[in-house]
């Protein structure tokens, strides 16, 4: 491996120990905010997600969707006691698998809208504003929407005729008690605040491809100074050969 790939793959490593760090936080917090009475359960833990799947592409994603997933499925193996409903999101293909589809959806998409908004600013269409915040607030809707089917699909699957404080779980129970409320209140908070976190971000040092090329071009710079044998060796290799073509001359 040389010394490019080596700063790129640390930076991914260290940015994804941030990212799952937040993610833990942030879900955690969902669960804090939930006890002391909101009615509805907000998938804070989807933000970083969504935002890293953005900035860093669908691989980077689906790795910060996998541990949104486990984080997803602890947090239903704790609660379990008291909602035994949880017990269905105990399993991957209910807390994992619809996360990590976040992750390379969202992804995929924000590398499309990244050639097209290119495209766009090359013929001159449309504004900065409606080439990053718009084509970025789509990407995120989809992550949203990744999310929520994938999810409420899959613990439908495995939940359906359970019952839950009184309610039966069935389609209308979906649609009605969780759909309704928690979809909209993530899709138009999220729409708004995932782009602007992009947006802020993508032109940072850490994210900013200008400053990633200089830095990996920096470090080339220092390989080579670090090799003064190489170095030493051609530059005598070249004196005899100047001295030769010198006496030809005369």
């Amino acid at each position: 491996m040389n010394r490019m790939n080596l700063v790129d793959r640390n930076r991914n490593i260290a940015l994804l120990g941030i990212t799952v760090a937040l993610i833990i936080v942030l879900q955690a917090l969902a669960e804090v905010i939930q006890l002391f009475g909101l009615q509805i359960s907000l998938a804070l833990g989807l933000i970083p997600v969504l935002v890293i799947s953005q900035l860093k592409g669908w691989k980077i994603g689906a790795i910060c969707g996998l541990a949104f997933g486990l984080v997803s499925m602890s947090i239903a193996a704790i609660r379990y006691s008291a909602v035994p409903v949880f017990r269905n999101a105990i399993n991957p293909l209910v807390s994992v698998m619809p996360r990590i589809l976040v992750g390379i959806i969202t992804g995929a998409l924000a590398s499309a809208f990244n050639k097209l908004s290119l495209k766009w600013k090359e013929r001159g269409k449309y504004k900065l504003f409606t080439r990053k915040y718009f084509l970025s607030a789509i990407a995120t809707l989809a992550g949203v929407l990744t999310n929520t089917i994938g999810f409420l699909g899959m613990f439908f699957a495995f939940s359906a005729g359970q019952s839950v404080g009184g309610y039966t779980v069935n389609i209308a129970y979906i649609f009605g008690m969780i759909i309704a409320i928690n979809t909209v209140v993530e899709a138009v908070s999220y729409v708004v605040l995932v782009p602007a976190i992009t947006e802020s971000l993508r032109v940072t040092k850490f994210f900013s491809q200008s400053y990633t090329k200089k830095q990996i071009a920096s470090t080339a710079e220092e390989s080579i100074i670090d090799q003064p044998g190489k170095n030493q060796i051609n530059v005598q290799e070249t004196i005899p050969l100047e001295t030769e073509q010198k006496k030809d001359s005369e």
